[in-house]
């Protein structure tokens, strides 16, 4: 079977957890996860064309986005076990998808890239990316220029984000950015620094050098950071 979209990783995730006891090692929750959906060991090695396995980049961020909307928590780095939250969602949603999955869904099937666009989607990834890079540039320009002028250029900055934006979403793409929150290995991200920290630094993240790159399957190219460690 085909890798599923990291959306439809979220109820088998929020399942296991449920029935853990404690919390559970992000690769060890990797692993039953793909027990659960028939994973094979071929499939779990298939890579992304940024690197890195396809399936792993899915769960990983399914599990980081649920934590993100307080479904699961993670009481150590690398660790995750389900909210209260968590279970009354698993409760309710009875393996049926919520209505904004299927609205999610929808748009998907309606805004997937086909096959044969791969090197234009390829290539609009890119022109996202140092587009990305260009405002993040221009703005700290601009922030130097006194009041007024600065007020116009930013109207124009804004204009540029609007069109690459709606230029991603036309073919399924969007910019995520996740510079501010808390650092954990669900995140698709690589750490320039991660070197300099302790096992149980509490983490955020101090600055996106790269942004993160997603379509309705997951995680098209991950985003590179500079970590900061703060006290809980």
């Amino acid at each position: 079977m085909s890798i599923p979209s990291y959306q439809k990783m979220k109820h088998p995730i929020l399942e296991y957890l449920a029935d853990a006891q404690g919390a559970v090692k992000l690769s060890v929750l990797r692993k039953e996860l793909a027990k659960k959906l028939d994973i094979t060991a071929e499939e779990s090695k298939e890579c992304l064309a940024s690197g890195g396995s396809r399936f792993s980049n899915r769960a990983n961020w399914a599990t980081w986005e649920m934590k993100d909307a307080g479904l699961v928590e993670s009481p150590k780095r690398g660790y995750y076990k389900i909210t209260q939250s968590g279970r009354n969602e698993f409760r309710n949603s009875g393996g049926t998808p919520s209505k904004s999955e299927q609205v999610e869904k929808e748009d998907a099937h309606n805004h997937k890239i086909a096959p044969d666009n791969e090197k234009i989607a390829s290539s609009l990834i890119d022109m996202a990316v140092e587009g990305w890079r260009f405002s993040r540039l221009f703005s700290r320009v601009v922030n130097k220029l006194d009041a007024s002028e600065a007020s116009r250029y930013m109207n124009q900055l804004r204009y540029f984000q609007k069109k690459v934006s709606g230029n991603l979403e036309d073919n399924g793409l969007k910019i995520v950015d996740v510079e501010g929150q808390a650092y954990d290995p669900g995140i698709a991200v690589s750490a320039l620094n991660i070197a300099d920290f302790g096992p149980d630094d509490h983490l955020v993240v101090n600055q996106m050098v790269e942004p993160i790159i997603m379509d309705s399957e997951g995680v098209r190219r991950t985003g590179t950071v500079m970590l900061k460690k703060v006290e809980k």
